[in-house]
């Protein structure tokens, strides 16, 4: 192992050279960040494993910030929209990306936008594995001129929420679709949390 650059008291920095350092008590940071090479993260390979499949036991991500959801339909766009509320905040831990947020209109113009109303802008593309389709819940929607959404869900590989409502005449969940929407002020209000496992 090669030991360069130690200094004692008021020591500038030190640098190791060696495929690897054990520290056998601890290890204490009075200042400053530890700082990972791109493709690196802390490994836990040292825990015992679960009962299910294992498929990996290295933290390699952590992030957090802001993202602005925006509605858009499946097909064709909207004539016009406006939106006076867009926030968004995420955490991501891993690949699991924590979401919430609240979306409303000023004014729309359906026109020809037709089929399912999504909310677009998530701040990571979800997973390509197939079936991984992750719940969102709805914690408020207010002034809508059809069916209130109840939640939403997210699909493989997308950045978009699909929102649905629970229809009173079946036990069957069905599409917000954007004739749904309000075009007053106001209107569309939707306010949201939930989480996706990202690429």
């Amino acid at each position: 192992m090669a030991l360069t650059k130690v200094i004692g008291a008021g020591a500038e920095g030190l640098t190791l050279s060696s495929t690897s350092l054990t520290v056998a008590n601890g290890l204490t940071l009075t200042d400053g960040n530890v700082t990972l090479a791109s493709g690196h993260g802390i490994d836990f390979a040292a825990t015992g494993n679960s009962t299910a499949t294992m498929e990996g036991e290295l933290l390699s991500d952590y992030e957090e910030g802001t993202w602005t959801p925006v509605y858009q339909p499946q097909t064709n766009s909207f004539t016009s929209i406006t939106h006076d509320r867009q926030f968004g905040h995420y955490v991501r831990i891993g690949k699991a990306v924590y979401i919430k947020g609240y979306i409303r209109t000023d004014a729309v113009t359906v026109g020809s936008a037709s089929g399912a109303l999504f909310i677009g802008g998530l701040p990571f593309t979800s997973d390509s594995t197939t079936y991984n389709v992750s719940l969102v819940a709805g914690l408020q929607a207010t002034e809508w001129a059809g069916e209130n959404p109840l939640g939403g869900y997210i699909d493989n590989n997308l950045t978009i929420i699909r929102l649905f409502y629970r229809s009173s005449s079946t036990a069957n969940s069905n599409d917000t679709v954007p004739s749904d929407m309000g075009t007053g002020a106001n209107d569309n209000g939707f306010i949201f949390s939930g989480w996706y496992e990202a690429n």
